[in-house]
């Protein structure tokens, strides 16, 4: 993972298709905005995003290792979903996590907010949710999975963003890892604190 860090600058308005597919650099000032929290609990609330999903290796892997397990967790749940051509079709269709890691120095899991992509019931969303959960356990074997609904859309934002102050705290989405084609139109960027410019993770 590769984070550039750049002085804080205004940033220029995101066209309507952008998509926004990279993590926040942090500001060069010790302290975040009281801005920052807020704008990306709501980004999260208008994103769509329906399940709640924890993910715990529960033994010692560094976040490189455990983010590419995560990257192939949802790649793995895509293919049995949509198929083995799913990096062509519409990124709608795609499962989207907005992922937060968490204790990374003593336990370090992550804290997922998921849209299911383009299922109309409950049930098929459930579906969707539990493959991404069958993709983590089929490669962690000592992992676990903790996966619900949300009923309170703020309160697992509030929750999951909850050491957003802390020096090593980052987020990533899945639509990372895909291809440019399908990342246009799939997430929105409009809610980004001018304060904050955005950083490429590779």
């Amino acid at each position: 993972m590769t984070t550039n860090h750049v002085p804080p600058s205004p940033a220029p308005p995101a066209p309507h298709s952008a998509c926004f597919e990279n993590a926040l650099a942090r500001p060069a000032e010790p302290a975040r905005s009281r801005a920052f929290r807020p704008a990306l609990i709501d980004w999260i609330l208008r994103s769509g995003c329906t399940w709640a999903l924890t993910l715990n290796p529960n033994r010692g892997l560094n976040l490189t290792t455990e983010l590419d397990l995560l990257r192939k967790s949802f790649r793995e749940a895509d293919e049995a979903l949509l198929g083995s051509r799913f990096n062509r079709k519409d990124g709608r269709r795609r499962l989207l996590g907005f992922v937060f890691a968490e204790h990374l120095e003593t336990n370090l899991h992550f804290h997922i907010a998921v849209r299911p992509g383009s299922p109309t019931t409950r049930a098929e969303e459930e579906a969707r949710c539990v493959a991404l959960s069958e993709a983590w356990k089929h490669r962690v074997a000592s992992g676990s999975c903790l996966l619900k609904p949300m009923s309170n859309e703020t309160g697992w934002g509030s929750y999951i963003s909850k050491e957003f102050r802390r020096a090593d705290f980052d987020f990533w989405t899945s639509s990372m890892w895909w291809p440019e084609r399908q990342r246009r139109h799939v997430l929105d960027r409009s809610w980004e604190p001018p304060a904050f410019t955005r950083s490429a993770i590779q």
